[in-house]
């Protein structure tokens, strides 16, 4: 009889088999179709269904132990998971094989399909780790985190006009969980939490008015990663107007798409109010100008101030080596005008953006967020590096580069997936840490 292939099935329902009384499998197929024939209408019976594919062939593996009859009954389904469960009540109500008392009992049924989606997975992620190399695809495990419940059936969604990536539970939940980006949202859908909202290119000042407005509706869940870049961000929510509740932080040092489930768990049960967390960088804000006042200070009672002069010396730029007798190649060391230092200084913790001159002359000061409109009327050439108090982020890369601009230089570099020839951008740590030019 046909009937559909064990490969192309949905699901595969395996039975446990107990007769009392020596039977062979012709007898139990006969009971099987012979007992649940006419049971209800025509459209669930067995021969019909295996007739029209939507079940396969049943497989029955069975032997004579004693006065009994033991084994297992295997049936493929085409049919919905629905359909297929009430397929399996109509079989498990089978109780004769022939004149003796029969029990067969659901020990499982298996998804087929689950096996093949776990070869897609795989065989995506060989196509990304090939391509990665030549190609900038960012990253394999947040493409294979995405597709992964795109196929479970919950994937990201767009969020507005600005289309936020965002769990699938935005919309209806009354709490929103406020991330930086699309990779936090997939990380926490990953952990069972649907209700995330990635800003996006919302840092860097430019925060969507959906944001704004979804504060005044919902409870709004700030959770970002335990650094100063996060620091920042909570800043510019607040300067944009956004009525933030609640804060949760990531474990210092560790960003929000990094997370195992506990530690995500932990970070929102220890949730604080809003008004607590500004209060508490506040005093912190003023520690590290008092700090930097006192090493001023310090600095200035061991020797007398220094006059800069104009230099025609780029930001950052290679030492030269001095050539040795030995003829041995140095290797070229990054070197820090301390005139961007400065400048550098004079930025933290203020939400602001220095423009300056090929002498590392300030020409502009602004706002962090009127900094890519600046940059993008600006004439060509004009600006030679931008230090700002903000997240470096791929708007912001692409208009200083079309701009002319040589170094940008922020407190850390966000989701930048091309950095384009001629333009050299350095977060404000690793700044920090390289020598100064005298």
């Amino acid at each position: 009889m046909g009937g559909a292939s064990l490969a192309s099935a949905k699901y595969e329902a395996l039975f446990s088999l107990e007769v009392d009384g020596p039977v062979d499998r012709a007898d139990i197929v006969g009971a099987l179709f012979g007992q649940t024939e006419g049971l209800f209408t025509e459209e669930y019976d067995l021969r019909e269904l295996q007739e029209k594919g939507k079940i396969g062939r049943i497989q029955i593996n069975s032997e004579i132990k004693g006065k009994k009859t033991l084994g297992e009954i295997i049936v493929p389904s085409n049919l919905s998971k629905e359909e297929t469960a009430f397929i399996i009540a109509i079989i498990e109500s089978v109780d004769k094989v022939g004149p003796y008392n029969a029990n067969i009992q659901l020990r499982s049924l298996t998804d087929l399909r689950e096996e093949k989606r776990q070869e897609i997975l795989k065989r995506t992620k060989e196509i990304i780790e090939k391509q990665k190399e030549s190609e900038n695809v960012g990253s394999v495990e947040e493409a294979l985190m995405e597709l992964m419940y795109s196929v479970k059936g919950s994937s990201i969604e767009e969020y507005g006009q600005s289309k936020l990536p965002a769990g699938p539970e935005v919309k209806k939940s009354e709490e929103v969980i406020l991330v930086e980006g699309r990779a936090d949202v997939i990380n926490l859908l990953k952990h069972g939490y649907k209700n995330a909202l990635a800003l996006g290119g919302a840092t860097g000042g430019n925060v969507p008015k959906e944001i704004i407005d979804l504060g005044k509706e919902k409870t709004l869940i700030a959770f970002l990663d335990g650094d100063r870049g996060g620091d920042m961000i909570l800043r510019e929510l607040e300067e944009a107007g956004v009525d933030i509740d609640f804060v949760a932080r990531a474990p210092s040092g560790k960003e929000v798409e990094e997370l195992t489930g506990k530690e995500i768990t932990r970070a929102l049960d220890a949730k604080e109010p809003f008004v607590k967390t500004k209060e508490r960088l506040e005093e912190k804000a003023k520690a590290e100008v008092n700090e930097v006042a006192e090493e001023k200070a310090s600095v200035n009672e061991e020797k007398p101030a220094e006059t800069y002069q104009k230099s025609s010396e780029p930001a950052v730029q290679e030492a030269v080596p001095q050539v040795e007798e030995t003829k041995e190649e140095a290797k070229p060391q990054l070197t820090v005008d301390k005139k961007v230092i400065t400048v550098l200084d004079s930025v933290q913790g203020t939400l602001e953006a220095a423009l300056l001159d090929s002498n590392l002359d300030q020409v502009d000061r602004i706002p962090v967020g009127d900094l890519a409109e600046k940059l993008g009327v600006s004439e060509e050439g004009k600006i030679y590096a931008v230090v700002f108090d903000g997240v470096i982020t791929q708007r912001l890369v692409d208009i200083a580069a079309e701009k002319g601009v040589k170094t940008l230089i922020g407190v850390r570099v966000g989701n930048v997936s091309k950095n384009p020839p001629g333009l050299t951008i350095i977060p404000e740590a690793e700044l920090r840490r390289q020598p100064r030019a005298d």
